[in-house]
């Protein structure tokens, strides 16, 4: 979260309890709001190539696809 130079205390305390419910909060400056964007909101996908990559070299090792997938996620848990 990026609070302004309008919010209290309380409602950055209230803001970080609520979003807490879906994964970790952070309190930033605006002004790094792009870098934690580029990060968080984007690291997802990256994963994701990844899994896949490592689920599609196991199909060519002769594993079946279920297999490695089964594999490359249980290696991000």
């Amino acid at each position: 979260i990026a609070p302004g130079a309008a919010a209290a205390e309380e409602h950055v305390r209230t803001g970080t309890q609520l979003l807490a419910a879906t994964g970790l909060v952070v309190a930033v400056p605006e002004k790094d709001m792009d870098a934690v964007t580029a990060i968080s909101g984007s690291g997802p996908a990256y994963v994701f190539a990844l899994v896949d990559a490592l689920a599609e070299a196991g199909v060519v090792l002769g594993l079946t696809r279920d297999r490695t997938l089964e594999l490359a996620t249980a290696t991000f848990r």
